[in-house]
């Protein structure tokens, strides 16, 4: 009797079970690979999903994809599947902390190289908002404070220059009355703080509003813009000649995109702190100098 010869040539019948086994080991596969993509290419897979069976649970909102396919229930960001350093069990102040300044130049580039292959965007985010509080004084930070509400606040800048045209020569930027309302300890302080916040793109200037008449009448009545206004008339009248004279340029403050961004980062108003003693405004009768109506 001659033994049947088999091989790989001839087709053999595959047992439930091993199918069962395979299939389950190909969808782990895809699930692994699922949580290294990221949220926003899931709409991409389920169009390419061919089977509908498939296509229904992939189909789920971005809360619910996050639940199902990452690891920790969804308490991280999808970034842990793709940036290293949301994933690695540090936490986020190794990566978002300033270099410590005890390294060599040489350590410090090395090691911000290092985080910015390995950071999340979000830990990147952080880590800008921490670079940017480094450098503020806690008066501007109250002067942020004071600008989170939205509202927009009058500013001035006084010079002098040609009659009708823009300021040759400033004496005074910056003047505005929000020192006043956050409260500063500094007030005459308030020009370079502002200038300073404008730099570092946290606050934003903008043209004149005419519904802050009351606030640019009180900033006129302020010491150090009187102060700037009687030197823009002495050195007008020294240019008398080339008909010079003091000129005031007005505007508006606000928080910027990024400014606002920070801010609610931040979540400031889960802390309570007292309003410094401000400086009283005085008393004006805004109907004074309007024409009587008809």
């Amino acid at each position: 009797m001659t033994e049947k010869i088999t091989g790989p040539h001839e087709l053999q019948t595959i047992p439930p079970k091993a199918l069962v086994q395979d299939l389950a080991r190909r969808a782990s596969g895809t699930s692994d690979r699922l949580r290294h993509l990221p949220i926003a290419g899931v709409e991409l897979a389920v169009k390419l999903t061919p089977f509908a069976a498939l296509r229904a649970p992939m189909a789920m909102t971005e809360a619910v994809l996050r639940r199902a396919l990452l690891p920790n229930g969804g308490d991280e960001s999808v970034d842990s599947g793709v940036y290293p350093g949301a994933r690695e069990g540090q936490s986020d102040e190794a990566f978002t902390a300033p270099p410590d300044a005890r390294l060599s130049v040489r350590s410090m580039v090395a090691e911000l190289l290092d985080r910015s292959v390995r950071q999340s965007p979000r830990q990147a985010e952080e880590a800008n908002f921490k670079r940017l509080l480094l450098q503020l004084v806690p008066d501007e930070a109250r002067i942020l404070h004071a600008l989170s509400d939205g509202e927009p606040r009058a500013m001035e800048h006084i010079g002098f220059g040609s009659m009708g045209g823009t300021p040759d020569r400033m004496v005074l930027r910056y003047a505005s009355p929000i020192g006043t309302q956050a409260g500063v300890r500094c007030p005459e302080s308030v020009p370079d703080y502002l200038a300073h916040l404008v730099a570092l793109d946290l606050v934003t200037v903008g043209a004149e509003d005419e519904t802050l008449r009351e606030q640019y009448e009180i900033l006129d009545t302020y010491s150090e813009v009187e102060a700037a206004e009687e030197e823009a008339k002495a050195d007008s009248l020294s240019e008398k000649l080339r008909l010079k004279t003091a000129l005031r340029e007005r505007h508006i403050i606000a928080i910027s995109e990024l400014g606002n961004k920070l801010w609610e980062a931040a979540h400031p108003d889960t802390h309570t702190f007292m309003v410094a003693e401000q400086r009283q405004d005085p008393e004006i009768d805004f109907d004074e100098d309007l024409p009587p109506e008809p």
